[in-house]
C-alpha cells in the first residue's frame, strides 16, 4: 500500500515528494548543467612569452543570472505554497491519501507530516544552493567586469592552479573561501592602487555576494581606504576625523581582525591612541565574559584550558600595546628612528611612513598612550602593563599610579566620612557600576539608597531609586546567576509596597484636605520619610484610617486572600464613592462610582480572588435597582473594566440561578435577564468585537441560557406582564443569536 499526497511514504519508509517539488529540482537541473562540471577558466596566449587567465563564461554570465533570479524570486515569493508546508502536513493540488484498513488516521497524519517537513527542508536547501549560484556568478561577473587577468594576476601560484581546474560545482563545495577572498581583494586593491573610493564597489560586492564579502570585509576596507587617504591632508582636525572613523570601523569589526596589520596601519598614521583602543577592544570582543581574569587569579591551573586559550587571547592582543610604547620609549631616547613601515598586504605606503618620529613627538605620543591605558578599567591588561613597566625599569613612573580602580576609592568613600559625603559617594558609585556595566552591584547600592534614613529624601525619590535598582537588576539577571534573579525578586516585591504605600500616603493627603488633624500630619510625614513593610501599611495606616482601597491594594500585594474580608472591603469602596457624591446628580454619581470600578477593575479585574465579580455586580445592581438607574450601567462598566463578555454573562447567569430571595423586592429576577438581554443585544451589535472562536463559543452559550430562561418563563408569562415582556425580549435577542451562529 502506498501513501502519496503531498510527499507520502510508502510502506517501506521511502519518501515520494510531490511532483511540484521534482519540477523545480529539475528546472534548476537544466539550468545549470552547462556549467556544474565544465571548467570555467582558461589560458590565453597574448604573446610568445605571456599566458594570461581567461574567463570561458563571461559571455553567458548574465543569461544564467537572469534565470537563477528568476527561479530565485519564484521560490521567495510563493508564499502561499511555502506556507502550506506548515499547515497540518497538507499541501494544495498534490494527490489526495490513499485510505487503507491496516493504518489508522493517526498514523497517516504522522506519515504525512514527517512527509511534508521532509519536503520543505529540501526546498529550503534548494533556494540556499540557487543563492549560492549567484553569489558565486554574480562575483565572477564582477571579476570579469574589472579584467579577469589582471585581478587573477594578485592570485598566487596555488590559487592560479585552484582556478584553472575549477567547476562550478568545485566552486559551491567547502573550502574555497580563501581564492574568494583573494578574488575580492584583488577587485578592491584596483580603487586602493589608484587612490580611488571603494564605496562603490564594496557596495556591489555587498548586494551581489554577501556571504563572501560579509559586511566585515567591506569595513575594513573602507578603514584601509582612509587610512590610505591621509597622506594627502594637512590639517589636523581632518586628519583626526578620518583616524577616528577608520578606528570605529575596525572596532565594529573587532574581535575578526589581524590585529597586527591594524596596529601597523594604525602606528603608520600615528595614531597611536587608536592602537591601544582597538586592543583593548578586541581582547574584551574574544573574552568577553572575562575568563581569563578568573584564570590568572585561580593561579593559571594548568587543567584549566579555556582559560588557558582566553588568557593567551587577551595577552596576544595587549602585547601590541606594549610593543607599540616599547617603539615609543625608545624612540624618545634615540633620534632618526621612524615609525614600523614594513608593509603587511598590497598597496601605496602611507606617506606619512616617510616622516621621522623626533624625540618630542615621540615623548609626547609615549605619555598620551600612557596616561591612555593607565585609564583602562581592564585589570588583566594592568596587570600585564605593571608587569612591562617592571620588566622595563619604570617602576618609579608605576609608583605614580596612585589607584587603578575607581571602585576601590569608592568602595572606601561610602563607608567613611560623614551622612552626607556617604550619601553622594553612594551615589556616584552605582553610576560607576551601571557604567561599567555590574548591574547587579547598582542594584544594590540603590537598594541601600532607598532605605538609607534621611529627611532629604522623600517618598517619590525612594521609588526612583528602587524603580533604577530594579532596571539593573533585570540587565544583571540576563548575564549572571541565580543571586542576581533573588535580588530582582527582592527588589520588584519591594518596589510593589513601595508604590501601595505611595497609594496610602496620596489617600492620606486626601483626607486630610477635609480633616486636618495632628495624627493624619504625623502619619503623612513618616510615609513620606521611609520605606514600610505591608504590614505596618495594613495595620497602623490603612486599617488605622479605614482606608479601605489602600486595604485591598495591601492584600493583594502581600498575595493574602480572605473572601469575606475582600467583599466586605469592595461593599465599602463602593459606599464611600456614593458618600462622597451624595450632594451630585444622579447622572454624576453614576459617573463617578463607574470610574472608580473600572479603575480597580483594570488593576484586580485579571485576579478574581480580588475583583469578586458576581459579588461587585450583585452590589450594584442592587444599588441601580433602588436608585432607578439605567439598566445597563452595571454591565457596562464591567465591560469597560475589560471584563470579558462571556465570563460577564456567566456571572449574571449565575446570579440569576441562584434565586437569591434580595431580587424580590425589587423584581430583580426579571431585571437581570432584561440586563442579559441588552448584554446580548449589544453583542450583536458588534459581533466582530470577539475572535471568530470567541465569537462562536459565545453564541453558542448565549444560545442554550436564553433557551433555558424562556422554558421557565412559560409557566409565568400568562399572569405577568414584566415576565411577557422579558420573554418577548428574549425571543427576539434568541432569533438574532441563531441567525448570527448559522
Amino acid at each position: 500500500m502506498t501513501i502519496a499526497p503531498a510527499g507520502g511514504v510508502t510502506t517501506g519508509g521511502q519518501v515520494i515528494l510531490s511532483g511540484k517539488h521534482d519540477g523545480i529540482y529539475l528546472y534548476l537541473a537544466r539550468i545549470l548543467r552547462p556549467l556544474w562540471d565544465s571548467k570555467l577558466v582558461g589560458e590565453h596566449r597574448v604573446s610568445s612569452s605571456k599566458v594570461v587567465m581567461k574567463s570561458r563564461i563571461d559571455d553567458e554570465l548574465k543569461w544564467f543570472m537572469e534565470q537563477l533570479s528568476t527561479l530565485l524570486s519564484f521560490l521567495q515569493s510563493s508564499t502561499q505554497y511555502m506556507a502550506s508546508l506548515s499547515n497540518d502536513g497538507y499541501l494544495p493540488n498534490a494527490g489526495r491519501l490513499m485510505t487503507s484498513n491496516h493504518i489508522d488516521e493517526a498514523t497517516k497524519k504522522k506519515c504525512l507530516g514527517e512527509a511534508v517537513a521532509k519536503e520543505k527542508q529540501s526546498l529550503q536547501q534548494l533556494m540556499l544552493l540557487v543563492n549560492s549560484c549567484l553569489e558565486i556568478l554574480g562575483l565572477w561577473n564582477i571579476v570579469c567586469d574589472h579584467q579577469f587577468e589582471v585581478v587573477c594576476a594578485a592570485l598566487t601560484e596555488a590559487q592560479v592552479a585552484q582556478l584553472k581546474s575549477c567547476t562550478l560545482r568545485s566552486l559551491l563545495s567547502s573550502g574555497n573561501e580563501q581564492i574568494f577572498s583573494a578574488m575580492i581583494n584583488g577587485i578592491i586593491q584596483q580603487y586602493l592602487g589608484d587612490n580611488a573610493c571603494t564605496d562603490v564597489i564594496s557596495n556591489k560586492l555587498r548586494e551581489t555576494c554577501p556571504s563572501l564579502y560579509s559586511l566585515d570585509d567591506a569595513k575594513c576596507s573602507k578603514a584601509n581606504e582612509l587610512l590610505l587617504s591621509l597622506g594627502g591632508i594637512a590639517t589636523a582636525p581632518e586628519r583626526s576625523a578620518l583616524l577616528f572613523d577608520a578606528l570605529n570601523l575596525y572596532k565594529e569589526v573587532s574581535p575578526h581582525l589581524n590585529l597586527q596589520e591594524v596596529c601597523e596601519s594604525l602606528s603608520n598614521a600615528r595614531y597611536y591612541d587608536g592602537v591601544l583602543d582597538i586592543c583593548l577592544t578586541t581582547a574584551n570582543k574574544r573574552d568577553p565574559q572575562n575568563i581569563a581574569l578568573h584564570y590568572y587569579k585561580h593561579g593559571e591551573p594548568s587543567d584549566d584550558q579555556t582559560g588557558y586559550n582566553m588568557y593567551t587571547a587577551r595577552l596576544d592582543c595587549y602585547n601590541y600595546v606594549l610593543d607599540t610604547l616599547k617603539f615609543l620609549l625608545s624612540t624618545s631616547y634615540n633620534t632618526n628612528v621612524m615609525s614600523p613601515s614594513v608593509p603587511s598586504k598590497p598597496g601605496p605606503p602611507n606617506k606619512q611612513t616617510n616622516s621621522v618620529l623626533t624625540i618630542s613627538e615621540a615623548e609626547h605620543y609615549t605619555e598620551s598612550l600612557y596616561n591612555l591605558a593607565i585609564k583602562s578599567n581592564d585589570e588583566l591588561f594592568h596587570v600585564r602593563l605593571y608587569e612591562w613597566m617592571v620588566n622595563n625599569e619604570l617602576t618609579d613612573k608605576l609608583l605614580q599610579v596612585s589607584s587603578p580602580y575607581l571602585e576601590d576609592y569608592l568602595r572606601r568613600s561610602a563607608t567613611s566620612g560623614t551622612p552626607d559625603f556617604q550619601f553622594q559617594s553612594l551615589e556616584v558609585l552605582w553610576r560607576y557600576y551601571e557604567k561599567n556595566k555590574n548591574y547587579s552591584s547598582a542594584a544594590g547600592i540603590l537598594n541601600i539608597l532607598a532605605d538609607k534614613p534621611s529627611v532629604s529624601l522623600d517618598l517619590l525619590q525612594r521609588i526612583e531609586y528602587l524603580c533604577r535598582a530594579v532596571m539593573n537588576a533585570k540587565s544583571a539577571s540576563f548575564r549572571v546567576d541565580k543571586m542576581d534573579g533573588d535580588l530582582l525578586h527582592e527588589l520588584e516585591e519591594k518596589l510593589d509596597v513601595a508604590k501601595v504605600q505611595v497609594l496610602v500616603l496620596e489617600s492620606l493627603r486626601r483626607l486630610q484636605q477635609n480633616y486636618r488633624s495632628q495624627q493624619i500630619d504625623t502619619a503623612i510625614s513618616k510615609l513620606n520619610s521611609k520605606l514600610m513593610d505591608v504590614t505596618t501599611l495594613y495595620g497602623e495606616y490603612a486599617e488605622e484610617f479605614d482606608l479601605a482601597e489602600c486595604r485591598l491594594s495591601i492584600l493583594h500585594c502581600a498575595g493574602h486572600y480572605d473572601s469575606v474580608l475582600i467583599e466586605s472591603l469592595w461593599t465599602a469602596i463602593i459606599d464611600k464613592e456614593f458618600e462622597l457624591t451624595e450632594a451630585q446628580s444622579r447622572d454624576n454619581k453614576m459617573i463617578v462610582v463607574q470610574n472608580k470600578v473600572i479603575c480597580l477593575g483594570k488593576k484586580f479585574g485579571t485576579n478574581d480572588k480580588f475583583f469578586p465579580l458576581s459579588y461587585i455586580i450583585k452590589d450594584m445592581e442592587l444599588r441601580s435597582l433602588e436608585s432607578g438607574y439605567d439598566v445597563n450601567w452595571v454591565a457596562n462598566t464591567m465591560k469597560l473594566s475589560q471584563i470579558p463578555l462571556l465570563q460577564l454573562l456567566q456571572s449574571y447567569d449565575n446570579l440569576y440561578k441562584a434565586k437569591d430571595p434580595c431580587w424580590r423586592n425589587h423584581g430583580g429576577q426579571f431585571h437581570l435577564l432584561m440586563v442579559i438581554a441588552s448584554l446580548l443585544d449589544s453583542f450583536l451589535s458588534q459581533p466582530h468585537s470577539l475572535s471568530a472562536y470567541e465569537r462562536s463559543r459565545f453564541i453558542a452559550t448565549a444560545d442554550g441560557l436564553v433557551s433555558g430562561y424562556l422554558v421557565e418563563l412559560q409557566s409565568s408569562t400568562i399572569a405577568n406582564p414584566q415576565a411577557q415582556s422579558t420573554a418577548k425580549k428574549l425571543r427576539e435577542v434568541q432569533s438574532r443569536l441563531q441567525r448570527a451562529y448559522s
